[in-house]
């Protein structure tokens, strides 16, 4: 594909993450300004872009690549060794935060399940004994790692259409049945108190699905910029429109028209947006190291305002981003070939 906004996007969703759970953590499970003043989840939303975007980019990988061995190691380098990196820094750091002296953190069987179990991502460990205790938000280290595990669970799903790629038609009657067969899951769910799993899993599959569909339909070869503009402004007033004068649309606008703004806005090319992978891809590093960043300077900064919190969790996570990328990240993504 061409040059486009995804990396920026990418970027802007994990400074709106940021700032929300610089709120949350503070002021536990407060909302953020930006949700007060749009009168919805700018977290939740946040969440679902990230996912239709991961779709899309993962199935167009998924199409290209020749073998299942292929596809799997470039997720594989996608997300582990920058996960492992930040694993291994947050194990060094925590001793600066732990309640008792340093030989008791070196006792602490916490300390040497943390990293095993987050690597796993199916048998996720969010705190060690005797860190972040007296927080708003006590005892959880990164609780920003439970995406993950449904991210990586998705690219085991999405391999198997592999086998049926080459069938175009039955590959999109497929995806569209299962989208539909995931909706009609998630309200089902909603409505009857199941548990969190159930309601993340379909949830999040619709959005990554959806993302599918995009790249099947090969949504991305509109050629001209002007096009995917129009669109992108169209759609994205009616969803706000929707917002403000029917809740029962803006939740219709979720699902059907919130996917279409988040492709169109990664497709557009609008300059200098789509030069920023200039300073490189910051966005994973700055996701899976800001949570615990803003415990830390909560821990030792309780009065901190939350506004100020986003800024120095920005400042400190896009540094620690920057130096993953061009030392661990991009020299990892280097053994695709």
């Amino acid at each position: 594909m061409r040059k486009n906004n995804f990396d920026f996007l990418r970027l802007l969703l994990s400074i709106l993450i940021i700032i929300t759970h610089s709120y949350d953590l503070k002021n536990n499970n407060t909302t953020d300004f930006l949700s007060d003043f749009s009168g919805f989840s700018v977290a939740y939303l946040t969440v679902k872009s990230f996912f239709v975007m991961s779709g899309f980019l993962v199935c167009n990988s998924l199409l290209r690549s020749y073998s299942l061995f292929i596809f799997y190691w470039k997720r594989f380098l996608r997300i582990y060794p920058g996960l492992f990196a930040a694993l291994f820094f947050t194990i060094l750091l925590l001793p600066f935060a732990y309640d008792k002296s340093f030989s008791d953190y070196i006792t602490n069987k916490d300390v040497y399940t943390y990293i095993p179990n987050n690597l796993s991502l199916f048998n996720l460990q969010y705190t060690v004994s005797g860190i972040f205790e007296n927080n708003p938000f006590p005892k959880v280290i990164n609780g920003s790692l439970w995406t993950l595990r449904y991210e990586f669970f998705f690219y085991i799903l999405i391999s198997f259409l592999f086998f049926i790629k080459k069938y175009h038609l039955f590959l999109k009657i497929f995806l569209i049945t299962v989208l539909f067969s995931n909706m009609v899951l998630y309200f089902y769910f909603t409505a009857h108190n199941p548990s969190s799993i159930q309601i993340h899993f379909t949830d999040l599959s619709i959005s990554f699905i959806s993302g599918v569909l995009f790249s099947v339909f090969n949504f991305h070869r509109l050629n001209y910029n002007y096009i995917k503009i129009i669109f992108f402004v169209s759609l994205l007033l009616f969803f706000l429109f929707a917002r403000i004068f029917d809740e029962h649309y803006f939740l219709f606008c979720q699902y059907f028209i919130f996917p279409f703004i988040v492709i169109c806005f990664g497709l557009l090319s609008i300059y200098p947006l789509n030069k920023i992978n200039i300073i490189g891809d910051l966005s994973y590093g700055i996701y899976i190291s800001a949570f615990v960043i803003q415990q830390f300077i909560i821990n030792f900064s309780p009065e901190i305002h939350p506004l100020n919190l986003a800024i120095f969790t920005f400042i400190l996570s896009s540094t620690y981003a920057y130096f993953s990328w061009h030392f661990i990240e991009i020299k990892a993504l280097n053994l695709k070939k």
